[in-house]
């Protein structure tokens, strides 16, 4: 059985490790050829941020092939620290987006959206081969091909519809990649809305649009979905 504090242990010391290789000779040609115009800051902590999520889906991988649910809230009350980790990170790079699209005024939507979709889509399709490719071999006994095509619609559509169908009848496909592209769903939903909260944002005014989406998600959307709000 897994020890939180150990756990959290190992957790820091895992960046220890990295922070002295990463901040080695070895790798310095990357602050060398750093974009100038990026916040460096603000990289250092997604690099905490996506560290943290990382273990936590490691913390779910190990209780569920320990034959528990493939779930956070049963091994809360037992490690209520480690089990908000991933939330907390995944909240914290929704918030870092909002920051750093605030402001944001593409001279072409078209391209914007172009870059969008081949920063997150190669990485995407790459992912889902591989979870075909693993499903494939553990149903290879017991395949199912209904619906095939439009399963595979659904493992290549970048994210954007947020619907993963079991592969050849394989329940839970998802899990293969520990579920991580769901994400991407709220990730797109944003960007699709960037030119109506621009132009409303050039309105009112970015404070008084936050306010009102805030206000919008706290006081009237958290009463039916939270997830939603």
């Amino acid at each position: 059985m897994l020890i939180q504090y150990k756990f959290i242990l190992w957790m820091f010391g895992l960046i220890l490790l990295i922070g002295l290789l990463f901040g080695s000779r070895l790798f310095s040609f990357m602050d060398e050829n750093s974009q100038v115009n990026r916040v460096k800051h603000l990289d250092g902590l997604r690099f905490f941020l996506a560290f943290i999520v990382a273990l936590f889906h490691y913390l779910l991988c190990y209780f569920y092939f320990h034959g528990q649910a493939w779930s956070d809230e049963i091994n809360r009350p037992n490690y209520p620290i480690v089990m908000n980790m991933g939330g907390l990170g995944v909240a914290i790079f929704f918030m870092i987006s909002g920051y750093l699209f605030a402001c944001t005024q593409p001279t072409s939507w078209i391209m914007f959206y172009q870059k969008r979709f081949f920063r997150i889509a190669p990485v995407f399709y790459l992912s889902s081969i591989f979870c075909i490719i693993f499903a494939f071999f553990i149903q290879k006994n017991n395949i199912n091909t209904d619906q095939l095509f439009n399963t595979f619609y659904y493992w290549f559509d970048a994210g954007i519809t947020g619907n993963k169908p079991p592969l050849f009848g394989l329940e839970n496909s998802n899990l293969i990649n520990a579920g991580v592209t769901w994400t991407l769903f709220w990730e797109w939903g944003f960007y699709f809305s960037l030119p109506v909260i621009c132009i409303l944002r050039n309105k009112i005014g970015l404070l008084k649009l936050s306010l009102t989406i805030l206000v919008i998600c706290t006081y009237f959307i958290s009463q039916y979905n939270q997830n939603y709000a």
